[in-house]
């Protein structure tokens, strides 16, 4: 059976959603991997995974303001899961 890394965060005051990042290793680069796009969903579970390789996970909160744009909260913590 195959562990597949499973993140969770707390709710953000007045999130609409949220965008979840990921990079393997110490040294890859950051890529966006979802965006959820609602404030109340605070789990996501990513899958098709390399077994052993560690990954590393960023979740940012946005709001969306009446015009339309998007404002972004600041980074989560780092947050190290390892495909088992």
């Amino acid at each position: 059976m195959k562990f597949l890394p499973y993140l969770k965060w707390s709710k953000s005051e007045n999130a609409d959603g949220y965008v979840v990042y990921r990079r393997i290793g110490k040294t890859g680069k950051y890529k966006k991997i979802k965006t959820i796009n609602s404030g109340n969903t605070l789990k996501y579970t990513n899958s098709k995974l390399t077994y052993g390789k560690k990954y590393c996970y960023k979740v940012k909160a946005f709001h969306v303001t009446p015009e339309g744009k998007k404002l972004y909260t600041n980074w989560s913590n780092v947050i190290s899961r390892t495909c088992k």
